[in-house]
């Protein structure tokens, strides 16, 4: 993954979840239409999945098979005024809004009309706890 906006590489054993908001009837290629489409990439920005999510109830939970322990999914704000996300991995939770490795940006040039990206770096070799 070429743009920084999506994926900043990292130290080892460090990936990144990005979450792309996309306008409606919009989409791009990478993008699932009318909605919230997740990427992780590993530490040296190599896609490592893609999935859309709709209106779904949260949490979901998410285990590719190249995942050490299951993801969930706890929060995504998608609205005008309040963009970003929350998850579980392993023993760690983070949030776009008070994660030091997180943050927003306006998804401006990152693909055609992206309104919004936000991205966590997190400790993909995490375990599951007792």
């Amino acid at each position: 993954l070429a743009n920084k906006q999506v994926c900043t590489p990292q130290e080892q054993g460090m990936w990144t979840i990005s979450m792309i908001l996309s306008e409606p009837n919009q989409g791009a290629a990478i993008l699932y239409p009318q909605g919230t489409t997740f990427v992780v990439a590993d530490d040296g920005c190599q896609l490592q999945g893609v999935w859309g999510l709709g209106r779904c109830e949260m949490p979901q939970v998410i285990q590719p098979d190249n995942f050490r322990v299951p993801l969930g999914m706890t929060m995504v704000q998608s609205g005008p005024v309040n963009v970003g996300f929350a998850f579980k991995y392993g023993h760690d939770q983070y949030r776009t809004d008070n994660s030091p490795d997180c943050a927003c940006h306006p998804g401006v040039g990152v693909a055609q009309g992206s309104q919004h990206i936000c991205k966590c770096a997190f400790a993909w070799n995490a375990t599951m706890t007792a």
